[in-house]
């Protein structure tokens, strides 16, 4: 049963892909960059801790930036969506900017399951509470993909005692965002009409993503992304470009892929 896994390598996702594994997933990790984090790779180093504690699964690490879906979502409306609200609530905006790639890789790859870290202990951030997973749930159940949270139910120490049994170390590894403890505690009210209040474009963004993978599976797999603008290699005229026989790399901020394996998906 294949499965991505939204990763931060924090304790949660962390035993949540240890679930997974033994639950009998193939994990593909996938651990996302909205263009916001600070970062020392020490997330790499919980990924090492977890094959080598599984040696037998072959795990791998994709990192996707989303910073241009970001901010479509979060930061474009942030002003009006504070003073309606009352609260911030960029980070639930940042977790669905997440959702919406991964369900667009999904489609992209024939990928059934996606499976988070996600757990009640959590629930003052708006992300975890209960209303925005339900929400989240049947946005993938609607194209057909299945939502898990097998840690949902377990207290932070549990989480840690589970994770020593396995030989992972358990200092939290995660990236720091810069808006890290700027969100609100908000009711589930809140959370659901914000969701909702974004429902159309969630659907734009999945639509557009999805019929973006069969143009590019048309044309051989190739296409240059940074955020929300999109280029084929054909129409590159004046960027520094040097090919090698494993990849294309620009002296540019884009991200770039040779394979339909695509992150930072072109979909405003």
């Amino acid at each position: 049963m294949k499965s991505y896994i939204l990763y931060s390598g924090g304790l949660d996702s962390s035993l949540a892909t240890c679930v997974a594994l033994e639950m009998g997933y193939e994990a593909e990790l996938i651990h996302y960059n909205n263009g916001t984090l600070i970062t020392n790779d020490l997330y790499k180093i919980r990924h090492k801790e977890i094959c080598e504690a599984y040696p037998n699964y072959k795990i791998n690490l994709k990192e996707i930036n989303i910073s241009g879906m970001f901010r479509k979502i979060a930061l474009d409306s942030l002003e009006q969506d504070i003073l309606k609200y009352k609260k911030s609530l960029i980070c639930m905006g940042c977790k669905l900017a997440m959702h919406l790639n991964t369900i667009v890789l999904c489609k992209q790859n024939n990928i059934p399951y996606v499976i988070d870290g996600n757990t009640r202990k959590q629930e003052k951030y708006p992300e975890q509470t209960m209303e925005a997973i339900e929400f989240i749930r049947n946005l993938y159940k609607k194209y057909d993909i299945e939502y898990l949270n097998p840690v949902y139910e377990l207290s932070k120490d549990d989480i840690k005692c589970k994770l020593l049994d396995r030989g992972i170390t358990i200092q939290p590894l995660e990236d720091t965002c810069l808006f890290s403890n700027t969100f609100s505690e908000s009711d589930g009210d809140t959370v659901i009409k914000y969701l909702q209040s974004k429902a159309q474009i969630c659907q734009e963004i999945v639509e557009r993503g999805v019929l973006l993978m069969k143009e590019i599976n048309k044309i051989g797999g190739i296409i240059i992304t940074s955020g929300f603008a999109s280029i084929s290699i054909s129409s590159i005229t004046s960027a520094n470009v040097k090919v090698s026989p494993v990849s294309i790399s620009v002296n540019t901020p884009a991200s770039v892929s040779t394979s339909p394996n695509i992150g930072g998906i072109n979909l405003a």
